[in-house]
């Protein structure tokens, strides 16, 4: 399992709630998906040599 977790900001710091986060896997097939939280935290989890589309952003029950 490959976990990638981070905050999304603009130019001035502060939290973008809602943004669209998403992994590419190093062939360019996107291999998961999330949404940014109320504080901008987000959090994207896909099993290691994953390819193809991840679920969609905002539904963590489908996250890999």
């Amino acid at each position: 399992m490959i976990k990638v977790s981070g905050r999304v900001s603009d130019l001035a710091g502060e939290p973008v709630p809602g943004a669209a986060v998403t992994l590419a896997g190093s062939g360019g097939p996107q291999i998961a998906r999330n949404a940014a939280d109320q504080a901008g935290g987000f959090t994207a989890r896909c099993r290691r040599g994953s390819r193809g589309n991840g679920p969609a952003p905002g539904n963590p029950a489908d996250h890999r």
